[in-house]
């Protein structure tokens, strides 16, 4: 992951910021905190990953990858692919799930 911070040119304090999850990034990034997947996919959107980089980051943690014929997933995917920020992410999470 810092590998990934470095090449988007970001700090650990604009990512727990944009991924609304606070001092558990610094958690995470330092090693004293195991995260999980959702915990990872956010700081992924956090990040501006592309899919291909979020599927990597996911796969190094040991996770499933995100795949798109699982409903929760694609919304993650629809996401990531219009740059939406968490926050947005979760307004949309809201209105899709509630319409169902």
């Amino acid at each position: 992951m810092r590998k990934l911070l470095n090449e988007k040119d970001l700090k650990v304090s604009q990512i727990s910021v944009n991924s609304c999850l606070g001092d558990y990034v610094y958690k995470v990034f330092n090693g004293s905190r195991k995260a999980n997947r959702d915990v990872y996919i956010a700081i992924g959107i956090a990040m501006k990953l592309t899919y291909n980089e979020l599927q990597l980051l996911l796969r190094l943690a040991k996770y499933l990858m995100l795949d798109p014929r699982d409903r929760r997933d694609s919304i993650f995917l629809y996401a990531i692919s219009k740059q939406l920020t968490v926050m947005e992410q979760m307004i949309y999470f809201l209105i899709v799930v509630m319409k169902y």
